[in-house]
């Protein structure tokens, strides 16, 4: 793998890892009085993700990305075209679609200052059927009673109502149950509550056009957005096309070869807790806000998630075959069946994303994110160094 190579990753990575710490950090700076501990288990697919099992993707898809630069630098045809075309393509396509999420109609509760959350004293709405329940709580009542009962509860998928029901249907029984609603503290039906909810999302629309009220963490958010869908896109593109060049690889690359494919294996480990994160975001967005998901945002993330997962199990497939075959055919059936456990309790898994990596993490899950985490980083570490004592003792033949 030539140094070109090399450089060129580590400095694209570097920024890339940069930019997830800034976000966080600039969280901190601004709300650190107010509520940013909540803000950030909240949209944790933003504040946690990124700067914690984030990295440990970008350090464990390093090498596997130097062999894919150095590929098709090298030895695939007009790789050196294709490389650069479909790298200004993404680039765009990162910055655009970024770009379109940053300017939602709803913007996140953080994208405002904190003095103008802090004088919010919330509304009366009129509900018709139980106008006295119908009362919108302070943006900050509400922020501190979602992570509160996060932490206390692991089944928060059912307080999730819709708000765009079929027109072309009766309305379900459990539209009609009374229900806790965060966003007014009361026992509301999915229609008044859902008429709260609305309420509290056009109170941060409409606040958020005044330009005085948008915070600095709105403005890093923007500028540092399309780096993070950048991170994404390269690495779902990078798994995906070192499967579909995975011949390649072990022509070119054969030294290397075990050390790609078990960094790409813990790579994907890693990326698996995006899904969960951004699951978890989503839950805790539908207890707050009207019909999030009709935004660009609430259409894209559940098909990211599909995608991450899919991928992951591509890897799975094809990459997990430099070991035994009975510890490979057990790899694949677990995969299998981790994969059909994902589908038949989804709900299940989404509550306890929740509670383990959303707004119900507290010390002792932050505790056990941070034990899976450096048991990934001595995974890799630890078969990279076997890897290297193995290598050095093999000739390279392949002139790569």
């Amino acid at each position: 793998m030539s140094w070109g190579a090399r450089l060129f990753v580590a400095f694209v990575f570097t920024i890339l890892g940069l930019s997830f710490i800034a976000t966080t950090v600039a969280l901190f700076n601004e709300f650190q009085e107010f509520q940013w501990l909540s803000f950030a288990t909240i949209y944790s697919h933003l504040f946690l993700f990124f700067p914690t099992f984030g990295i440990i993707a970008l350090i464990a898809f390093y090498i596997p990305a130097v062999a894919f630069v150095d590929l098709y630098w090298h030895h695939i045809p007009f790789g050196k075209i294709r490389f650069i075309f479909g790298f200004l393509v993404v680039s765009a396509a990162s910055y655009y679609i970024g770009d379109q999420i940053s300017r939602g109609e709803i913007p996140a509760i953080w994208q405002l200052k904190p003095e103008v959350l802090k004088a919010d004293q919330g509304e009366a709405v009129d509900c018709k059927d139980t106008p006295e329940l119908c009362q919108r709580r302070s943006v900050s009542e509400t922020i501190a009673s979602v992570r509160s009962i996060s932490q206390q509860r692991t089944d928060l998928s059912q307080f999730s109502r819709s708000c765009t029901p079929d027109p072309l249907k009766e309305t379900p029984a459990e539209q009609l149950e009374k229900r806790y609603c965060f966003v007014s503290a009361s026992l509301l039906n999915a229609e008044s509550c859902c008429l709260v909810q609305k309420n509290f999302s056009e109170f941060l629309a409409e606040t958020y056009q005044e330009p005085d009220n948008i915070s600095l963490m709105s403005q890093v958010h923007s500028v540092l957005l399309p780096f993070k869908v950048f991170f994404l896109i390269v690495i779902l593109l990078i798994g995906i096309l070192l499967i579909f060049w995975r011949k390649s690889i072990d022509e070119h690359y054969r030294p290397y070869a075990k050390l790609v494919e078990r960094s790409l294996l813990i790579g994907a480990l890693a990326m698996l807790f995006w899904p969960l994160t951004n699951h978890a975001f989503l839950l805790s967005a539908d207890l707050l806000y009207a019909s999030f998901v009709d935004g660009i945002y609430g259409s894209l993330a559940p098909i990211m998630s599909i995608l991450f997962g899919a991928w992951a199990l591509m890897l799975l497939f094809f990459f997990f075959r430099q070991y035994e075959k009975d510890l490979e055919a057990a790899g694949k059936v677990i995969g299998v069946i981790g994969s059909m456990v994902a589908i038949i309790k989804y709900e299940e898994i989404i509550d306890w994303s929740v509670r383990i990596a959303g707004s119900g993490a507290d010390i002792i899950t932050a505790g056990l994110l941070g034990i899976i985490a450096l048991s990934i980083l001595f995974l890799l570490f630890g078969r990279r160094q076997k890897s290297g004592s193995k290598r050095d003792n093999q000739p390279d033949t392949t002139g790569a």
